[in-house]
This record gives structure tokens, sequence and C-alpha cells, in this order.
């Protein structure tokens, strides 16, 4: 499989058009953010131009700090065509990701597997506007441990991108 993500330019379903000279994919930016998780591809880039990562610095930074290669890769949930919610670890690093059909939903991600310890989660997900404008997003740092159980909401053509690093 072969995919290369990170679109800056994201348009809900219905305000999407082929524009050859400014070209935008379907679904929310926090959608093209996850899927740098959720996908494996052999030869991983930023596929826009470098003037709208430039432009958009904390979503850059998110898609930079997101390794290439995993030590452990859990599907947590899933239903084919659906929605998935995967866990990825790199070292003591651990990355999770949801992405959704065009039907919203709310994902629900136990912990458990973190191990003990207290851990800052870094979450990438959709916006309070991104069912309106596919580049909206919000981006939250909260504390978290083993026992929390995260529920987050997914806009439908969305998602979201967690990482977790020790304190």
């Amino acid at each position: 499989m072969d995919y290369t993500p990170g679109a800056m330019r994201n348009a809900r379903k219905d305000g999407f058009q082929v524009i050859d000279r400014s070209p935008m994919s379907q679904g929310t930016r926090a959608h093209q953010v996850v899927a740098y998780i959720v996908f494996d591809s052999t030869l991983v880039m930023l596929c826009d131009s470098p003037s709208l990562y430039l432009h958009e610095e904390e979503t850059t930074r998110f898609i930079c700090s997101i390794p290439i290669v995993f030590d452990v890769t859990n599907v947590l949930s899933g239903r084919v065509g659906e929605y998935i919610v995967m866990a990825r670890r790199k070292g003591e690093h651990w990355y999770v990701g949801g992405l959704t059909s065009w039907q919203e939903r709310t994902a629900k991600i136990d912990l458990a597997f973190l191990g003990e310890g207290v851990r800052e989660a870094t979450v990438f997900r959709d916006g309070a506007n991104s069912g309106l404008v596919g580049e909206d997003y919000a981006l939250e740092r909260r504390e978290v441990t083993r026992d929390t159980e995260l529920r987050i909401p997914m806009l439908g053509g969305g998602g979201f991108a967690v990482s977790l690093s020790r304190k």
C-alpha cells in the first residue's frame, strides 16, 4: 500500500473540487495528520507546497514528530470501511490515531497499554469548525495515565492523532 498524506488544503466532501493549480484533499486536517500514524508507507513525505507547511508551523511540527518506523502496532478498534483506532509505539513513546469514514463518531480509547507513570498527551483533533472548514483543527495537551479513557469526537471525514510522551 502506498498513500501520501499531508495535504494542507482540506475540504469537506461537499466542498471538494478538482483544481489543478490548487489541489485539495477530501476530509479534515486532522484526517491528513493521523494518516501518518495509521498508514504504512515505504516513502513518507510531505506532499504539499513547502510554503503551506511554513505557514502552518503547528501542524508541520506535529507531523514531523511522528516516526516513520514503529516497534509495536496494535489495532484498538475498527470496522473495515468505517473507522480505525490504532496505537503504535516507538521506543517508549506511543502514538494513537483514529480515522473515520463520512460518518461522525466518538472514539473511546482505553490507555491501559501505557504501563505505569504519567504521560503528556498532545491531541491533534478535528476543530469546532471542521464540519464547515476542513482545515480547522484543535491542539490540546493534558496529563494521562493507564487508567485514563480518552473520548475524542471525529467529524465525518475526520480523525485525531495523539502523541503520548513520558513526563
